[in-house]
C-alpha cells in the first residue's frame, strides 16, 4: 500500500486565521515608490510652492521708529561772540529744544569782526561783511550760526535792545550790555531751531500746537526727492492782445539762484510755457465805486480744475508745482482779487496748497477808435518773478510776513540759516516717513505670509535701514548736508521696497485652493503608499518575530 507523505512545500496550508504574508519583492517595490514620494517628492513640491521670502532685519525695522521718538536729537552748533558767559548750569538746559541739541561756544571778538561791527555805517554792512568773513573762515558743514554782541549806541536807537536775524548765518544782539539773559538765549535758539513765530502769527511746527502743524502741512510741498516747477502764461484773447515774456533770463536772474542754494533740499527742474484760449472760470463783477472788475474771493476754487486740465503735462514721478500768470483780458482790466472781508488783495495771487499759485496780470490795455487791433505786450517778468518768489517760499514752508527781526533780502531770496532751518525740518519728515514705512512693512509681511520678499526688496531695505541710521549720526554731529544725502536714500529706498510690484500676495495661490488642487492629486497617489507602508510593516514585523522564535534557548 502506497502511502504519501505530507511536507513543507506548496502544497502545505496555513492554519486558518493566519495570513500568508507577502513576497519580499512586493516590499522592496512598495518601499521605494514610498522612498521616493517622501524622500524626493515632498521636499520637491514643498520646495517649488513655497513662498520666496529673503531674510529681513525686522528688529531694526520694528525699533527705528522707537529711537527717534526717544532720542534722535539735530545738533546746531552755536558761537556767541563778544559775550559774557552764560553759567555753566544754563549751557546744560540747552541740549534739548524740540529735538534739537545745541552746542553752545563763546569767543572775543576778533580785529576783523571788530572792524565789520564798529566801521560799517549802517547793519546791512555789517552783515554784508560778517557774511564775507563767515565765508571766508568756513571749513566744514557744520557751520556755526553765530550770534554777535552790537554794542552800537546808533543802532540802538534805530532798532532799539533786541536780536537781529541776518541773510547768513549771523544774529546781532543790539544792546549796551555784553551780558545776555538766559531767556533772551532760548527764545533765540528756538527761532534758530524754527519754533518762533515766523510765519505770520502761527508756529512752524510746534507741537503744543496742534492747530498750526495741520496748516502748516496742508500749505507744505508733498514729500519727495524732486520736484517740477511749470511756469505757465495764459493768454485768454490773444486775437487781441498778444502777450508774451522773456522767461529764460528772469529764472536765471532770480529763480536759479534760490534754486541752487536749496539743493540740498530737493532736486528742482523749471519749465515755462505759453497757453493761448485759456480762460478763468469765474465771473467778475464791475465796482464802480472802486473802478475794477472784482472776483470775490468764494470763486476762488472755482479756478484750478478747468485749467489745470489744460496745462501741458510731461512724464515724470515727481510732484508738478503750477506757477501761473494769467494776464487778464483788455475788456476786464483792471482785474482785481478780493480777500475774505472783501479787500483788494495786494498781491493779486492766491496760492493752492501743495499745488502752486496764480498770479492775476493786468496789462496796459488802451481804448480808442484802434483799440480792436492786435496789440503786442511784453511781460514784466520781473513783477512775475516776485511773486513766484513769494508763492515759492510759502510753499516750501517761509512765509513772506514774518514776526522774528529780519533783515531785508540781499542776492537770494533765502538766507542761509533759512535753508538750515528747511533742511532740519525736511530731514526730520525723511526720516520719520522712512521709519514708519518700514515699520509698516515689516508689520505687513508678518501678517500676510503669502507676500512675496524679492532679493532686490531686501537689499532696498537693509540699504534704507543702513541710511537712516547714518542720517541720525550725521545730525547728531551737525553735518546737515551729509544727514539730508542719507535721509533722502533712506526715504528713496523704503519707497521702492514698500511699492515694489511683486510685494502682492498670491491671490492665485489662497490655502483653500492649495487644498483643493492638491488633495486631489495626492490622495490617490498617497493613500496606496501609505497602505503598502503598513504591509512592509507587518512584514518586517513577522521576519522579526520569527528570527526570535528560531533563535535557541540557553539554560
Amino acid at each position: 500500500m502506497e502511502t504519501t507523505t505530507v511536507g513543507e512545500g506548496v502544497g502545505e496550508k496555513k492554519p486558518k486565521g493566519e495570513q500568508e504574508s507577502p513576497p519580499m519583492w512586493t516590499v522592496w517595490t512598495a518601499g521605494s515608490y514610498a522612498v521616493v514620494m517622501l524622500l524626493i517628492g515632498l521636499p520637491l513640491w514643498w520646495k517649488t510652492t513655497a513662498v520666496q521670502r529673503v531674510p529681513l532685519p525686522y528688529s531694526d525695522m520694528a525699533s527705528l521708529r522707537g529711537h527717534l521718538e526717544s532720542s534722535f536729537l539735530i545738533k546746531i552748533p552755536v558761537h556767541l561772540v563778544g559775550f559774557a558767559k552764560v553759567s555753566p548750569n544754563d549751557d546744560n538746559k540747552f541740549h534739548n529744544i524740540e529735538g534739537h541739541s545745541f552746542s553752545i561756544s563763546y569767543a572775543q571778538t576778533s580785529s576783523l569782526e571788530m572792524d565789520a561791527i564798529y566801521k560799517s555805517s549802517n547793519l546791512y554792512d555789517v552783515d554784508k561783511e560778517m557774511c564775507k568773513l563767515a565765508k571766508k573762515n568756513s571749513n566744514s558743514s557744520a557751520h556755526p550760526v553765530t550770534i554777535y554782541y552790537v554794542g552800537r549806541s546808533d543802532l540802538l536807537i534805530e532798532y532799539g535792545q533786541k536780536v537781529i536775524f541776518g541773510n547768513c548765518k549771523s544774529l546781532y544782539y543790539i544792546s549796551n550790555s555784553s551780558k545776555i539773559r538766559f531767556d533772551t538765549v532760548w527764545n533765540v535758539l528756538r527761532k534758530i531751531a524754527g519754533f518762533g513765530q515766523i510765519d505770520g502769527g502761527w508756529e512752524l511746527t510746534d507741537p503744543n500746537n496742534p492747530r498750526s502743524s495741520s496748516v502748516k502741512e496742508s500749505l507744505q510741498l508733498p514729500l519727495s526727492s524732486g520736484y517740477n516747477i511749470l511756469l505757465s502764461l495764459l493768454v485768454p484773447e490773444p486775437e487781441v492782445l498778444e502777450s508774451k515774456w522773456e522767461i529764460e533770463p528772469a529764472v536765471t536772474d532770480f529763480l536759479n539762484p534760490m534754486l541752487k542754494k536749496i539743493s540740498a533740499f530737493a532736486e528742482f527742474s523749471v519749465r515755462s510755457q505759453v497757453l493761448s484760449y485759456i480762460r478763468l472760470n469765474v465771473y467778475p463783477k464791475w465796482n464802480a465805486d472802486k473802478n475794477y472788475h472784482e472776483i470775490p474771493y468764494e470763486q476762488l476754487p472755482l479756478v484750478i480744475n478747468p485749467v489745470e486740465s489744460k496745462l501741458t503735462s510731461f512724464v515724470s514721478q515727481n510732484p508738478v508745482l503750477n506757477f501761473l500768470t494769467y494776464t487778464a483780458p483788455c475788456n476786464k482790466v483792471p482785474l482785481q482779487i478780493l480777500e475774505n472781508d472783501g479787500t483788494p488783495l495786494a498781491s493779486n495771487a492766491f496760492l493752492v496748497p501743495q499745488w502752486g499759485g496764480i498770479f492775476i496780470y493786468n496789462p496796459p490795455c488802451t481804448t480808442g477808435e484802434n483799440s480792436t487791433e492786435l496789440k503786442i505786450h511784453q511781460v514784466s517778468t520781473e513783477h512775475v518773478m516776485s511773486v513766484v518768489i513769494s508763492q515759492f517760499r510759502s510753499l516750501i514752508g517761509l512765509p513772506e510776513k514774518s514776526s522774528i527781526d529780519v533783515l531785508d533780502f540781499r542776492g537770494s531770496a533765502l538766507r542761509d540759516w533759512e535753508v538750515d532751518m528747511l533742511i532740519r525740518r525736511r530731514l526730520t519728515k525723511l526720516i520719520v516717513t522712512a521709519a514708519n514705512t518700514l515699520h509698516s512693512l515689516g508689520q505687513l509681511l508678518d501678517e500676510i505670509t503669502n507676500i512675496v520678499v524679492t532679493e532686490e526688496v531686501g537689499d532696498q531695505v537693509e540699504k534704507s535701514v543702513a541710511a537712516i541710521k547714518a542720517a541720525i549720526e550725521e545730525a547728531s554731529q551737525g553735518n546737515l548736508e551729509a544727514a539730508q544725502g542719507h535721509a533722502i536714500e533712506a526715504f528713496k529706498s523704503s519707497e521702492i521696497a514698500f511699492h515694489h510690484p511683486k510685494n502682492l500676495k498670491q491671490l492665485y495661490f489662497p490655502d483653500d485652493q492649495k487644498y483643493a488642487i492638491y488633495i486631489p492629486l495626492f490622495l490617490p497617489v498617497g493613500i496606496p503608499v501609505l497602505l503598502s507602508l503598513r504591509g512592509i510593516f507587518q512584514r518586517l514585523l513577522t521576519i522579526w518575530k520569527s528570527a526570535h522564535q528560531l533563535k535557541p534557548k540557553t539554560d
